[in-house]
């Protein structure tokens, strides 16, 4: 009789559907264990909605051209791939576990007791049928029903209980996708939610003990993450995004949407400390050439910008907070490339506030440290972590800097950051 071991790929797909761009990251875990980064694409994203395929046959046209891409750069057609969930299709619900060690005298916390507590925690999690956990965070740890700690490994103890925080998604809206890649001849390995996936290219463990709040600002949504004392604390999101901005221009203007999103990404801000007033565009309007403050345009994008934060403080203050969030905001995803963002958010938070570029992997081409990437590179990075074949954190090699044929066709409207 023979034994076959199961071989486990080195190769990683993340794909991360968004409603502006559909994005890919390719990387392999290399033969010293570190990931290393072979293609980041992107393309055109036609038929996503909200986190949700709205147009089933346009969504498949995007996924099979920037596979196709794929392909065409690297070689690989992938049989598996990990596939980012929006933070707005999730439901956050918290649960405790306990356990009892059998020798209180002689136990010592392993790598089987947290496993044991947290399963105990998901036995004791009232979800309704139809429903698939994505995510499980440990929020917080009692040691001896008294202790608190983060990380209760090799510490002795008779007891251990832990909250914790899952994040589940309603089998009903994950059908859409699971059927698109299947008609593709490809199986989703793997579902993560992508602004908890972003984080592990954003911030680092002394960031999460400290308390850290990751602002994602794509199209359609923007999604809240917080850490604190290294637990999830808040995970939630509005139905507000970038295009909730272009839709005011539009509005005000009586300006095509198309027009008016250039405009907003060209000369747009959403702080009028970081306009100069005296700066003009030139409009069409009717044939003829207009003259247009600057500053009026701030004065459109301004009060949207200040909601969507708003809404989103609103969500943390219902979350469970014990002491203060010192590490501030970090700002990612398209949205947050607008001028004057950081801005905006500091005052809303009165919290420090940056852009979130990802870190520097392996082979990972310069122009992608950028914070509308750090969704599929964060997809790319939270699986290699997972892999048996990974061994330890990335030398980061000098980037060299690769064109691709998708890259070639598709114009930013945003300035360069490099």
């Amino acid at each position: 009789m023979f034994n076959f071991k199961s071989v486990v790929s080195n190769k990683i797909v993340a794909i991360d559907l968004g409603s502006s761009m559909v994005r890919l990251s390719y990387g392999i875990i290399n033969s010293q264990g570190q990931l290393e980064v072979k293609a980041v694409l992107e393309y055109p994203s036609n038929g996503i909605r909200d986190g949700v395929v709205s147009n089933y046959d346009e969504a498949s046209k995007s996924v099979k051209a920037i596979l196709s891409e794929l392909y065409s750069v690297t070689g690989y057609s992938p049989k598996s791939i990990v596939l980012g969930i929006n933070a707005s299709l999730a439901t956050a619900r918290q649960s405790t576990g306990n356990i009892t060690k059998k020798d209180a005298r002689a136990s010592v916390i392993g790598e089987k007791d947290l496993q044991n507590v947290l399963e105990d925690a998901e036995k004791n999690l009232s979800l309704e049928e139809g429903w698939t956990i994505l995510h499980r965070v440990p929020q917080e740890y009692k040691i001896n029903g008294v202790d608190k700690c983060s990380n209760p490994m090799n510490m002795s103890a008779a007891s251990l209980e832990a909250k914790v925080l899952f994040i589940t998604v309603e089998d009903d809206r994950l059908l859409s996708f699971t059927r698109l890649f299947a008609d593709l001849g490809i199986t989703i390995e793997d579902k993560k939610i992508t602004q908890l996936s972003a984080l592990s290219v954003l911030v680092d463990d002394s960031e999460e003990e400290n308390g850290i709040i990751s602002i994602d600002i794509g199209e359609d949504t923007s999604s809240i993450v917080a850490y604190l004392g290294g637990g999830l604390t808040c995970v939630s999101s509005i139905p507000l995004g970038g295009d909730s901005i272009t839709n005011d221009i539009a509005y005000i203007l009586q300006k095509n949407k198309n027009e008016c999103k250039t405009l907003k990404e060209e000369f747009g801000s959403s702080s009028i400390r970081t306009v100069n007033k005296d700066e003009m565009i030139t409009l069409m309007v009717d044939g003829d050439s207009v003259r247009f403050p600057v500053s009026e345009l701030t004065a459109i994008i301004a009060p949207r910008m200040n909601e969507i934060f708003m809404l989103l403080k609103n969500a943390l203050d219902k979350a469970p907070r014990y002491g203060a969030y010192s590490s501030g905001l970090i700002l990612s995803g398209g949205g947050s490339l607008l001028a004057g963002c950081a801005e905006s958010a500091k005052k809303v938070f009165y919290l420090s506030a940056r852009l979130g570029f990802p870190e520097a992997l392996e082979g990972l081409s310069r122009e992608y440290i950028n914070p509308k990437y750090a969704s599929v590179l964060g997809l790319l990075k939270e699986k290699a972590l997972s892999s048996p074949l990974y061994k330890g954190r990335e030398v980061v090699a000098t980037p060299v800097v690769k064109k691709t044929k998708v890259e070639s066709t598709i114009k930013s409207f945003f300035k360069s950051l490099f």
